[in-house]
């Protein structure tokens, strides 16, 4: 099997990938990039063709048709390529037989000459275009996806290049090439779940307070009121609730912390109360004074905000309860870490429901503002999501493998108002691939599209790649680290 043995490549690959800018600037006059590239190919091609046939001579088939699919990558036409790897005229282009495989190396003692064979010929054509991609990397016209087709090729050569694996993001994993940030899920996503039960049992235990002149004047019959340093919770649902509530709320910001590397504090006064029902939401509202058209909206929730310290959840459910007081108290640090709200649809939902989920195991809190476009929602795919037992993420892969596969440029564009059941669900899974394979990316990502800049413009340059390759990679991502 071809293997890479030219360490120094590592150094080019990363000013391929954007290193430091020698000394000087880029020459003047240079060629264009095509015009470049073109040369680089045409020149390689007759020393690709000679060492395929010193392969099969030495019986080196394997490394024989990898050179082959080489040249044919770069010469189409080429007539021993295209009869050595059995491709036929279809049309106005080459189909491949079904009957071809790949061949296999027979002479193992011919392997150690090939090495050094190939080491000048194709160690010397991925350094010419690691050069080219470094003294191009500042040129508009050579972006992401320039960069992915030429890495590509030479995989053609070798499946196995280390250096150009690396480059294109990815990383060896019990015996296969996987995305890096795949890896990095396989490796840390129980982490993030463990730290979530680890934060809630770090918390301190909330103790019984007393409720103050203003909350009782609030006419509420008040059943139980624990507080931490951090929150206070109040409900007439009973006090084993409002103790767990206030330990949830409490342990919310150490989780938060741990997922974004960021300290972010609870609001001063930050106050939960809990409502064993609908019936007692009237006097929650009036007592706070909040405006009508706020209230209407909130007469259509479990659950919202009364004041920017205060949140009510007036479900019937106790564990709708739970789960909204969660959703509310990370909403808040969303918004006061980062700027993320409504207007930033994928991201209000879709992180805080991932989070949530770990806090809670539930997902029982969604943000919407009421217009007439949410009552021709598409309901097909909402009572599976409502399914305590769904597992989101390969509902997500089956939306991404299906005929009507959303686009991200259209979902990163909507706010909660605009968002349909399969907008939510990518949302979610758009956030899981950010939080568990690009855990120290994600927060500057979001930090930059709460700021305004334009979302796509935050993806492309906060990861590195194109819209289309982050689409095709979130795709392989939700296949690779699929729940065996």
């Amino acid at each position: 099997m071809i293997r890479s043995f030219l360490l120094a490549l590592a150094s080019s690959v990363v000013l391929a990938l954007g290193g430091a800018t020698p000394a000087g600037g880029a020459p003047q006059h240079q060629p264009s990039f095509a015009a470049a590239r073109a040369a680089i190919e045409t020149d390689i091609v007759p020393r690709l063709a000679e060492l395929a046939h010193w392969c099969h001579d030495r019986r080196l088939f394997g490394d024989r048709d990898r050179l082959w699919s080489g040249v044919l990558r770069l010469e189409p036409g080429n007539s021993d390529g295209r009869r050595i790897l059995r491709y036929r005229r279809s049309g106005d282009g080459w189909l491949q037989s079904k009957s071809y495989k790949l061949g296999v190396n027979r002479n193992p003692r011919a392997v150690p000459e090939f090495t050094g064979r190939y080491r000048r010929v194709v160690g010397d054509y991925k350094l010419r275009l690691f050069k080219l991609l470094s003294a191009h990397r500042k040129d508009p016209e050579v972006g992401p996806e320039v960069r992915e087709d030429v890495l590509g090729h030479l995989l053609l050569i070798d499946p196995d290049d280390l250096e150009v694996r690396t480059a294109l993001g990815e990383t060896w994993h019990e015996g296969r090439w996987i995305l890096a940030e795949s890896q990095r899920t396989l490796r840390g996503r129980a982490d993030l779940a463990l730290f979530a039960r680890a934060a809630m049992e770090w918390a301190p235990e909330p103790q019984a307070v007393e409720a103050t002149e203003a909350e009782r004047d609030l006419g509420l019959e008040l059943r139980g009121a624990h507080a931490t340093s951090a929150v206070r919770v109040l409900g007439t649902t009973d006090s084993v609730e409002t103790k767990a509530t206030a330990r949830l709320t409490h342990a919310a910001e150490h989780y938060f912390e741990h997922v974004f590397r960021l300290r972010q504090t609870h609001r001063d006064g930050f106050t939960v109360f809990l409502l064993s029902g609908f019936g007692e939401r009237e006097a929650l509202l009036k007592g706070f004074g909040v405006p009508e058209p706020r209230a209407a909206l909130a007469r259509q929730s479990a659950g919202g905000w009364l004041t920017p310290t205060v949140v009510g959840q007036w479900s019937s459910d106790p564990r709708r309860r739970l789960d909204g007081a969660a959703r509310q108290t990370l909403g808040a640090m969303l918004m006061d870490a980062y700027g993320i709200d409504g207007r930033h649809g994928w991201a209000w939902e879709g992180v805080g429901l991932y989070l949530v989920y770990n806090l809670t195991g539930t997902r029982m809190t969604y943000f919407f503002e009421h217009s007439d476009y949410q009552k021709n929602r598409p309901i097909t795919l909402w009572p599976r999501l409502q399914n305590p037992a769904t597992d989101w993420l390969a509902e997500g892969r089956a939306l991404l493998a299906g005929p009507k596969a959303p686009k991200l440029e259209f979902l990163l564009g909507r706010n909660v108002n605009l968002m349909r059941d399969e907008d939510m669900l990518m949302g979610y899974v758009l956030a899981a691939y950010l939080l568990e394979g690009w855990p120290r990316e994600a927060p500057g990502l979001l930090r930059r599209i709460g700021s305004g800049e334009h979302p796509i413009e935050s993806f492309e340059s906060g990861l590195g790649y194109s819209l289309r390759q982050i689409e095709r990679r979130l795709a392989r991502w939700l296949e690779e680290t699929r729940k065996s």
